[in-house]
């Protein structure tokens, strides 16, 4: 764990100040890099520079999109001590975050929420979706998961009629994810919807999942995976009908809740609720990137991707650079050992907020002193700054310490020193 020198008091709440300007004005010299990638030749901002839009758009009453992503791991070939994660370039014409480095993942979708699925559940389990759970019920529950109907129902049985006929949030953001792997990465992470093998889908209710070593279809035909995800990138709802034609189901259990991210009210109503799904393999999985949102797509470690970053090769976002660090000398079996962990005790979600210094810019996380009380995550406003002062005056002033500490876009430090939270490990 890094530690850094501070003094007894914290800096004083008066150094925060609204800034009235995007992050594109900007005139201190060591941030101008931040600025550079916003030029035409790269299609669309730089991921930690968003463009100040003030008018939200309330989805479902919120002003951001739910999403979900998965953190693919497996064992490294040299040296299975460590991991390897599959993380995938954005194309430059994503209208999010293009060009950067990511985890496969991306918006839910209504086929994902669609009542077949439970009838396709039930051929292969004997199970109903409205019957599963997955983190335990006295853990931290996600707000993300947390979906009323809208209607009051007066009869107790009209109400579990409402939960019964539709898949719940937890199985459909599963299902999104598995589906944005397939679509972008061309790795399938299913397994056979036969009797057989309803005793791995073990999310019944009263069972929780134990992380286990995630199924996988593996297409021998490259031209028939490339046609499956081009159908299901124009239309999710076919990647039900791929299930039905292989005879497979989405590996649900095999995804265990690890983080939640939400894009800071800075960024207008380009924002995602994003549930980061852990998945263990027992090897790397050929993969077939699509050439419509994916520039490219590897099996690396986290050593290799955040030294990519610093030499300027490759652009990351503070959940990667967070994750991949955390994560860079942990091996698959620890990451299964959290896994279970993370089932039982839960997890939270965490808003960065970005706040401006002289020299750079702070992501600052929950625990931070520095992360404000007041900040209202429903609510767009202008990026936070700290008059005249400095990274390195910012972290000696400060005593409890949660965030990544950017002097430039590929210049990051991700600085902890704050107690664990519901058994996260911050730095591995």
């Amino acid at each position: 764990m890094r530690r850094s020198t501070v003094l007894s008091l914290p800096v004083p709440l008066s150094w925060l100040r609204f800034k009235r300007s995007t992050w594109m004005t900007l005139e201190s010299r060591q941030v101008s890099s931040f600025r550079q990638f916003s030029s035409s030749s790269i299609n669309g901002p730089h991921p930690m520079v968003p463009e100040a839009e003030k008018h939200t758009r309330k989805l479902d009453g919120k002003p951001w999109k739910d999403a979900a992503s998965l953190i693919l791991v497996a064992p490294n070939g040299e040296d299975e001590t460590k991991t390897d994660f599959l993380v995938m370039k954005r194309s430059k014409g994503s209208t999010f975050a293009p060009n950067t480095l990511c985890f496969p993942g991306g918006v839910i979708s209504p086929a994902d929420c669609d009542r077949k699925w439970i009838n396709w559940f039930l051929v292969g389990t004997g199970s109903h979706l409205s019957e599963v759970e997955f983190l335990n019920p006295t853990a931290p529950q996600l707000n993300l998961y947390d979906k009323k109907p809208i209607t009051e129902f007066k009869n107790p049985e009209d109400l579990v009629k409402w939960y019964r006929e539709r898949v719940p949030l937890p199985v459909a953001l599963r299902i999104a994810a598995i589906r944005e792997t397939f679509e972008e990465c061309g790795i399938l992470i299913a397994r056979p919807n036969i009797a057989k093998e309803a005793r791995k889908f073990v999310g019944r209710k009263g069972e929780l999942g134990q992380g286990y070593l995630a199924g996988s279809h593996v297409f021998q035909d490259p031209d028939q995976l490339e046609e499956w995800q081009r159908r299901v990138r124009q239309d999710p709802m076919e990647f039900l009908t791929l299930c039905k034609e292989l005879l497979i189901r989405p590996d649900l259990n095999a995804l265990v809740e690890w983080s939640n991210w939400l894009t800071p009210n800075s960024f207008g109503y380009k924002r995602f609720d994003t549930i980061f799904y852990m998945v263990a393999v027992s090897q790397t999985l050929p993969f077939l990137n699509d050439e419509y949102e994916v520039a490219t797509v590897r099996w690396t470690s986290a050593d290799k991707v955040l030294q990519g970053a610093n030499d300027g090769k490759a652009r990351l976002i503070p959940p990667q650079i967070y994750e991949l660090t955390r994560l860079r000398n942990t091996s698959v079996q620890r990451i299964q050992q959290l896994m279970r962990m993370r089932l039982n005790m839960g997890i939270e979600r965490w808003c960065p907020c970005y706040i401006k210094v002289n020299d750079g810019i702070i992501s600052v996380f929950p625990g931070d002193d520095l992360y404000p009380e007041d900040y209202k995550i429903e609510e767009f406003e202008e990026i936070r700054e700290l008059n005249d002062k400095t990274l390195q005056q910012v972290r000696t002033c400060t005593k409890k310490h949660h965030r990544i500490e950017f002097k430039s876009a590929y210049e990051f430090e991700l600085v902890v020193n704050v107690a664990p939270r519901l058994g996260q490990i911050y730095v591995g």
